[in-house]
């Protein structure tokens, strides 16, 4: 539970408002956290900053500042530019020719969703179309809140926050969306024959690999509850239990510039010892170890596999022409590049008979061929 009011334009009423909420105690010794959130706004840049100050009680007493500010440009569509809109118009054709495909393909074939990839097309469908509905809910956001700033008074608090909200959650999924079409890159990958090998490795070695994780994430997680507990009353580094973790895993993979060992002592230099060895030596060294070991045997055994069997793979460009049928069938429809039939003054059933004789001859030829050699040889 909390309240909110509004602060004046000046520091002193600013300050008549603070001690009234003292006085009357509003914020008292007993207060978790006080926020003093404001934005600014750049017109000549069109650019937003957010800004938003923190004061926080710690669980363990102790007082916690954060300042927090973001600079962006929540009016995407009206900076595009020349170049942005053509980029925005291919990006738009290329998205409606891939959920047409992809579309058609489940509709007459709905079996070919049990496939991977198939799934996983989907899912970047799915991800593209939330991605086009935030950029207009954000536009949307924005524009109804700079309407609203020509008829606002002093003392009204126009929140963009919101759409700062709707903006960084874009930018999630945004990233989710490369994530995924990277990881659609695997299938071309799957034409490295050492790519084939790692991919068969992973698929037979992902419950054990699971397995592993899981217990690292939990050694990794209890550790990092005994360092907040321990040590999070005097350091910043490790007063909240998911930075604490975070931090941890840092630390224990190199990356402790901003870490010094001494935040691990402040429960006793004994205590601090024993966290610091399980930090180095048991998360960092045993733990990570038998990960890299439990793929390394998969990798050795996937390998022993691949070479027991005869493979005859496709090239990459025969990929191309089954996975992109569509795009090739276009463009052959085109009138200077498709190729109509030519009859050379034979019917069809003429034309089949020409081959097969064509074919027949070519093969009584290799015979006689294979027959002269072998009696050459005889003699």
């Amino acid at each position: 539970m909390g309240y909110i009011t509004m602060l004046a334009r000046s520091r002193n009423n600013s300050m008549k408002v603070l001690h009234y909420l003292e006085q009357n105690n509003w914020v008292n010794t007993q207060t978790a956290a006080v926020f003093i959130d404001f934005t600014l706004y750049n017109a000549d840049a069109n650019i937003f900053t957010i800004c938003n100050l923190l004061v926080e009680r710690t669980p363990f007493g102790t007082l916690v500042p954060r300042v927090d500010v973001q600079s962006i440009k929540l009016q995407v569509l009206d900076q595009l530019g020349t170049l942005g809109l053509i980029v925005s118009i291919i990006y738009v054709l290329v998205l409606i020719q891939f959920s047409k495909t992809l579309v058609v393909t489940l509709w007459y074939e709905p079996s070919k969703l049990r496939s991977m990839w198939n799934k996983l097309d989907l899912a970047i469908l799915v991800l593209n179309i939330l991605v086009v509905i935030l950029i207009i809910v954000q536009e949307f956001m924005v524009s109804t809140l700079l309407e609203q700033i020509e008829y606002a008074n002093k003392l009204q608090f126009l929140d963009f926050r919101r759409p700062a909200i709707v903006k960084h959650v874009c930018s999630i999924v945004l990233g989710i969306l490369v994530l995924l079409t990277t990881l659609r890159l695997w299938k071309v990958l799957q034409f490295s024959s050492v790519f084939q090998l790692f991919s068969h490795a992973l698929f037979s070695a992902w419950q054990a690999l699971a397995s592993t994780a899981l217990l690292i994430s939990i050694f990794l997680v209890a550790f990092g509850i005994a360092v907040a507990i321990i040590n999070g009353n005097n350091t910043m580094n490790f007063n909240y239990i998911m930075r604490s973790i975070a931090n941890s895993l840092c630390f224990s993979f190199g990356f402790s510039q901003h870490i010094s060992p001494n935040d691990l002592f402040y429960g006793g230099v004994g205590m601090g010892i024993i966290l610091y060895l399980i930090l180095t030596f048991v998360i960092a060294q045993l733990l990570i170890n038998v990960f890299v070991s439990t793929i390394n045997g998969y990798f050795v055994y996937a390998k022993s596999v691949r070479d027991a069997k005869a493979q005859q793979p496709i090239n990459f460009l025969e990929f191309l022409r089954v996975e992109y049928h569509g795009v090739f069938e276009m463009f052959r429809k085109v009138p200077c590049i498709n190729r109509g039939y030519r009859s050379g003054n034979r019917t069809v059933a003429d034309y089949i008979k020409y081959t097969l004789d064509d074919r027949h001859k070519k093969s009584v030829k290799s015979k006689h061929h294979a027959l002269a050699i072998g009696i050459s040889t005889g003699r």
